[in-house]
């Protein structure tokens, strides 16, 4: 019996709370757990901590059982204890797993739970659970709970699944996989994993809208030569001026972050700025696996903001104008690179 089918003897009643921002390995790594603890007649809800656009939940619809993820604010629903267990899945900090968009006050009391779960990969972690299933050497937290389960339990639905938040998480493994991770992917293809439908939807299917937004970053990236660093700074004048709705915004930061950020020769990282709120500026960075030797989580502990990740892909809020955050994350690049 494993360490977690021993911890949840006797529970009757669980939430998986899937951290923010929303991703496949957070849907999938959560939608994995639900499933095997419904199979071990465990009454389970799963929810991603806040509202999402319609159009950002059809992305994710293709995937099996996606309907029964409820979008939230958890603050709500964990007010007082309704479940014997509480799973949180693909994320170490606590600010991930409840609706932080206008304020981080008034966060999820996680005392009132003695059976806590925390399913993670990510290199910073405040050790949320009681039980932590935590490893880094990982591809993603779907990784960590395909391992939780017996083989039988690996369904083609659930290998679809268990692919997709590997592919997600991996760039369909350009980054952060190991050996562990290319035996899991035979094993779900084995198993009947949907990989036509995975790969279709994340990498070989482009809107007209995608390739007008592809312009707006290709029209608007800086390059900074002396720290081998690009940067793409969307302040909210430049937002307006352009009609960048929040939509669209979101499929920037993802273009950026994919195609840009880590894959530019000479320029070794990348960091995209945006405002999140009135109050708080949101700070995301990603490194070449092989050129980038800046702990990149470090770099942004740097601006004191909020957040987390992994060596070279990392992310943060932190208070303050943009003008502010922009020249703390020169001052700590050049910190870093130049002295």
């Amino acid at each position: 019996m494993s360490q977690f089918t021993d911890y949840i003897q006797g529970v009757k009643t669980a939430l998986v709370i899937s951290s923010d921002p929303l991703d496949p390995d957070c849907i999938c790594s959560g939608l994995i757990t639900k499933k095997y603890l419904e199979s071990l007649g465990i009454q389970t809800r799963q929810v991603f901590p806040r509202e999402k656009t319609k159009k950002q939940k059809e992305a994710f619809s293709y995937l099996p059982f996606f309907n029964e993820v409820e979008f939230t604010d958890t603050r709500l629903l964990l007010a007082q204890k309704n479940f014997d267990l509480l799973v949180m899945v693909d994320g170490g900090n606590l600010n991930q797993f409840y609706d932080t968009s206008e304020s981080f006050d008034n966060s999820i009391n996680l005392d009132i739970y003695e059976k806590r779960v925390n399913i993670d990969h990510h290199l910073t972690n405040q050790k949320l659970g009681d039980l932590m299933i935590h490893r880094v050497e990982v591809s993603s937290a779907t990784e960590l709970a395909l391992e939780l389960l017996p083989d039988e339990f690996i369904t083609p639905e659930i290998a679809t699944l268990g692919y997709a938040g590997i592919v997600g998480d991996t760039g369909n493994f350009k980054w952060n996989f190991f050996s562990s991770t290319l035996k899991m992917a035979a094993k779900l293809i084995e198993k009947g994993a949907n990989t036509e439908q995975i790969l279709e939807k994340f990498f070989f299917s482009k809107t007209r809208q995608d390739l007008e937004l592809l312009r707006f970053v290709l029209d608007n990236i800086i390059f900074v030569e002396e720290l081998r660093t690009c940067f793409l700074y969307l302040p909210i004048e430049l937002l307006t001026k352009n009609q960048i709705d929040r939509e669209k915004l979101d499929i920037i930061k993802d273009i950026f972050k994919a195609e840009f950020a880590r894959s530019i020769q000479g320029y070794d990282r990348g960091f995209i700025l945006v405002p999140k709120n009135e109050k708080f500026i949101s700070v995301s960075g990603r490194g070449s696996n092989l050129n980038n030797k800046i702990a990149l989580p470090e770099l942004l502990d740097q601006l004191n903001g909020r957040g987390g990740g992994h060596f070279n892909a990392a992310g943060t809020d932190v208070e303050g104008t943009f003008d502010e955050i922009k020249e703390k994350l020169l001052s700590a690049l050049k910190s870093k690179i130049l002295n």
